[in-house]
């Protein structure tokens, strides 16, 4: 098998998944968590939870954040 380069991994993946996202970002999440966590192991749980909790926090606006 050969292996894919990780940036077109990610690029392929969240690609592919933000066209067929209903309902927004925010409901996109529990995707991103499989896909990142379960799937390609990119990151742990806790790694995921901090790093969506960092971008709820931060001043700007975010695509994560409700409306």
């Amino acid at each position: 098998m050969i292996t894919e380069k990780p940036i077109w991994a990610l690029i392929s993946t969240f690609g592919l998944m933000s066209l067929f996202a209903v309902g927004g970002a925010a409901a996109a999440v529990p995707e991103m968590h499989r896909i990142a966590v379960d799937v390609h192991h990119w990151m742990t749980d806790k790694q995921f939870t901090d790093a969506y909790a960092i971008a709820q926090l931060s001043p700007v606006r975010t695509y994560l954040s409700s409306r």
